[in-house]
């Protein structure tokens, strides 16, 4: 499977899974995206962040090592799982 597919996967993840928690009274622990929030609101905030990483990662996708892309889904693999924790509290 396609490094680059995986990584648009998890980012879709993140969002639902951070969404969710805003919804419930969980609050962004990440200072850039709380910032972000309070600037655009959650919704707009988490799509706009999620769509600059996702277009630069696409436009610059030949210049990664393997190893990089490996990191990047490794970092989000660990991100959902934070995320699903955080949620079954």
């Amino acid at each position: 499977m396609n490094l680059f597919l995986i990584v648009v996967v998890l980012q879709v993840a993140d969002i639902t899974t951070t969404l969710y928690g805003l919804k419930i009274g969980l609050v962004e622990n990440n200072p850039i995206m709380a910032k972000m929030f309070a600037i655009f609101g959650p919704t707009e905030g988490i799509l706009l962040s999620k769509a600059v990483f996702i277009g630069t990662l696409y436009y610059f996708e030949e210049y990664f090592p393997p190893a990089a892309m490996w990191a990047i889904v490794a970092i989000y693999i660990l991100v959902v799982i934070n995320n699903f924790r955080n949620l079954l509290k």
